[in-house]
């Protein structure tokens, strides 16, 4: 120690090293920043690089024989073991984040420790020109006046200063919101800063009451601030409320009073959220548990599925008839739903629709004229009414029929007996031609209608329950699997119930047994301490009983 100086010149030299950082930091920070990544919010900067090579320069030309840990030569060279031997552990520019977006609560800190106990630290913020330093068993200053910690006893008053930490998982997100959202409601209100050395500080003159961060970047964040709280009459421990270890990234400062509060209130969080996750973790593997089975029906769905055109499914995996679009509650009912007279009729009308398609795509025929149809009307007319050949009255040769006709004609003495007979109108259809009308006229169409007997609606109706207890069938085969499931929660809780029944009962006995053995012991000394009393001093049964008969004699005599 004598070798390498006291403890003051220690002091001093970190002291002069923080101002020179200080006026780099101080220029850099009104200055456009060139930033760079070391992590999601882990970024480093020139001036971190730059102060550091200038602290440790200055201090290597005065202590070439100690050691240095800094938090930028760690991150490009590995992690540095700390020894027993006087090591000086340098954090640049701590708030880094603070100072790339211009929030003054920036600092250099500078600690230095032997046998791996801090025994200076300075914590210095240029810009709102703060110095705060501390030497072990001298006290500790801020800008040259001494500083205490807070005399708050009671955690319903007092001020959290805390940190999220550098890493920013799901799980260690999760930990670390579910601390604060639990510690919330126990203290009066929070802070979080943005610098681990300047929330030491910050406990130290009393600003805040406790400190803590769990997952900080490393010891030299928080050497100086060590020495600087403890020289202010804090305690230093770990958040469990165990001795601290300072390369365990996890600290908590706090005065003498709310140290055993808080530590008791951030282990009833720990139990409280870890149960939770215990509890969150046992319902993920019961969804798996579930999701499992739900893949397995839905494999053994799809090798049952309907391979037909008719055929199609929905987005909910169920069939779907293309013919009457009518949803299907399982495959098992697609014959079914084929015999079905709805199915049928569907089929009936696409047939009859795409019939009337064809026909109204054949090409229209040319209309005959009013001419042609008048004289195809005569014709006809002509040719239904006598019988006589097409274009009979258009020859001028006299055609054998007629002079038939002529001769058949009766004499004149006859004629009017002839046509007294044919007075009268004519029967109907008289002139018309069964030959030619067969030919012209259509075959009436005869519509054979389906006549549905009620056997057969009886098996459509048959077909139709079967359909709802197929359904019914599935849903309750759920509702079973849910209720198992269920039930084994049940029985899981109420076997933990039990167990901790069984565990009262076995402490009352061994209570009740414990109390036995006391109250035998107490027995056992009252009766030896006890005098026993001789055969003479008590008289005998028979004694008295000779005295009442005596007694007895005398009342009669």
């Amino acid at each position: 120690m004598a070798e390498n100086g006291s403890l003051d010149q220690f002091l001093a030299a970190a002291v002069d090293a923080a101002q020179k950082a200080g006026q780099v930091i101080r220029k850099g920070f009104y200055e456009t920043k060139h930033v760079e990544h070391k992590g999601q919010v882990d970024l480093v900067t020139e001036t971190d690089k730059g102060c550091e090579e200038l602290v440790f320069n200055h201090l290597k030309q005065l202590f070439p024989n100690h050691k240095f840990i800094g938090e930028e030569t760690t991150a490009a060279n590995g992690v540095t073991e700390l020894t027993d031997e006087p090591t000086w552990i340098v954090d640049p520019l701590d708030g880094t984040t603070n100072f790339v977006h211009g929030f003054p609560f920036v600092c250099v800190s500078i600690g230095l420790t032997i046998g791996k106990v801090p025994v200076v630290g300075v914590v210095y913020n240029p810009i709102m020109d703060e110095m705060f330093t501390g030497v072990q068993g001298k006290g500790a200053f801020l800008n040259g006046k001494p500083i205490k910690v807070s005399t708050q006893s009671e955690l319903v008053t007092a001020l959290l200063l805390a940190e999220a930490g550098t890493k920013r998982d799901k799980a260690t997100l999760d930990d670390a919101t579910n601390r604060i959202n639990s510690l919330l409601t126990k203290v009066r209100s929070l802070r979080m800063g943005g610098s681990c050395a300047l929330d030491l500080c910050g406990v130290a003159c009393g600003r805040g009451d406790i400190f803590y961060e769990i997952g900080f970047g490393g010891p030299w964040d928080i050497a100086a601030g060590i020495v600087i709280v403890r020289e202010a009459g804090g305690l230093i421990f770990d958040p469990s409320g165990k001795e601290l270890d300072i390369t365990s990234q996890r600290i908590a400062a706090s005065n003498a009073s709310l140290k055993e509060l808080f530590v008791e209130a951030l282990r009833l969080t720990n139990i409280f959220f870890a149960a939770l996750n215990y509890r969150r973790q046992v319902m993920d593997a019961q969804a798996k548990k579930k999701a499992l089975f739900r893949s397995k029906l839905n494999a053994k769905k799809k090798e049952t599925r309907i391979d037909s055109p008719l055929v199609r499914y929905n987005e909910s995996d169920q069939p779907v008839c293309r013919v009457c679009n009518i949803v299907l509650k399982s495959e098992s009912l697609w014959d079914v739903h084929q015999a079905s007279r709805k199915h049928h009729e569907a089929i009936d009308n696409l047939k009859a629709s795409a019939a009337g398609v064809q026909r109204s795509s054949k090409p229209a025929e040319t209309k005959p004229t009013k001419l042609e149809s008048s004289a195809a009307a005569l014709s006809s007319k002509s040719q239904t009414s006598s019988g006589l050949p097409p274009n009979f009255f258009e020859s001028s040769i006299k055609h054998p029929e007629s002079a038939e006709v002529e001769s058949s004609k009766p004499k004149n003495v006859h004629q009017g007996s002839e046509t007294n007979k044919t007075k009268g109108p004519l029967p109907d259809g008289f002139f018309d031609n069964q030959k030619i009308d067969s030919s012209i006229t259509k075959p009436p169409v005869i519509l054979n209608r389906v006549r549905h007997r009620p056997r057969d609606e009886y098996k459509e109706f048959e077909k139709l329950i079967q359909e709802d207890l197929q359904v019914v069938d599935s849903r309750m085969e759920e509702e079973e699997v849910d209720a198992a499931e269920t039930i084994e929660e049940e029985e899981q809780r109420e076997q933990r119930s039990y167990k901790v029944k069984v565990e009262i009962l076995k402490k009352r006995k061994m209570e009740l047994k414990a109390a036995r053995l006391a109250k035998r012991s107490k027995t056992s000394e009252g009766s030896v301490k006890k005098p026993k009393k001789t055969e003479e001093e008590s008289p005998s049964d028979d004694e008295d009983d000779e005295d009442s008969a005596v007694d007895w004699r005398a009342q009669h005599v």
